[in-house]
């Protein structure tokens, strides 16, 4: 199965995102729900997610933010978080 790479953001006042995930959160996955489940999971414990304001599939990541975002990604072909790093 081919793995699909979101770039998610989330709603700022929604709650209290977790540290780095202001910007946005990337994941590799098999899907949109499987994307999803990675992100409860890993990001947010598994308490379920804040209100989404975008979700993009394929997206290309020379669109995201060359200062912060570019420089400190993680690896983006393997099933995971790939930004912000540490979940």
């Amino acid at each position: 199965m081919k793995f699909v790479r979101y770039w998610i953001t989330f709603e700022v006042g929604a709650s209290v995102l977790p540290l780095g995930v202001g910007d946005g959160c990337g994941v590799t996955a098999y899907g949109r729900d499987d994307a999803l489940l990675i992100v409860n999971a890993k990001v947010f414990g598994g308490n379920g997610l804040p209100e989404i304001v975008e979700m993009i599939e394929n997206v290309d990541l020379s669109t995201l933010d060359e200062g912060h975002v570019i420089p400190n990604i993680g690896d983006v072909t393997v099933r995971s978080i790939w930004f912000p790093r540490g979940f």
